[in-house]
């Protein structure tokens, strides 16, 4: 199986959950596959190399006492650019699961309001995992469709960096490199 067929497996185990501690169950399970996956690994360790993002344990103290007027008025902002806002996103989750349920409860109801717990942690999943796994999967889109386009043997990591931090082939179509089936360090 490939790594965006296991991706999607992953992902789709954690939107099967039913309760918080599943959730962080499953989502302590994708961050272990995030880390364990030799593509996905390899990327990341690209990624964090290259990219600059804010501090999450700041973001979220600076998050959680915005204005709270009103349950659920509390608004965030993520990183705009995708490797950006992939590390603060892994970042994040794994604040998640190494702190538990009581990160998802503050947000929730600083975000969302005056939903169910249950509710209020469907959306917090939908949103956060839900972004976290679609710029991931695009990520590896961009790289196997670049992959497959290319005429050498080997996509060599010059290249990959650039597939990277330029975006996604489904956003940028048209823009395309040199490169290849196999993932070769320079």
């Amino acid at each position: 199986m490939a790594t965006i067929e296991k991706l999607d497996f992953a992902v789709a185990q954690l939107f099967d959950s039913k309760n918080p501690s599943s959730y962080l169950i499953s989502l302590n399970a994708l961050l272990d596959f995030v880390d364990m996956d030799s593509p996905l690994k390899y990327i990341f360790s690209l990624i964090k190399g290259k990219v600059s993002v804010p501090s999450v344990h700041e973001w979220f103290k600076k998050v959680i006492k915005g204005d709270h007027s009103a349950i659920g008025s509390v608004r965030y902002d993520l990183p705009r650019g995708i490797p950006e806002r992939i590390i603060f996103l892994y970042r994040f989750l794994s604040k998640v699961v190494n702190e538990g349920e009581n990160v998802v409860d503050i947000a929730a109801i600083s975000w969302y309001g005056s939903l169910s717990r249950l509710e209020c942690w469907d959306y917090f999943m939908r949103d956060f995992v839900g972004m976290f796994y679609r710029d991931v999967r695009a990520m590896l889109v961009d790289l196997r469709v670049e992959a497959e386009l290319s005429s050498s043997r080997d996509v060599k990591e010059k290249q990959i960096i650039t597939i990277i931090m330029g975006g996604t082939n489904q956003l940028n179509q048209g823009n395309t490199l040199e490169g290849s089936s196999q993932i070769k360090q320079e």
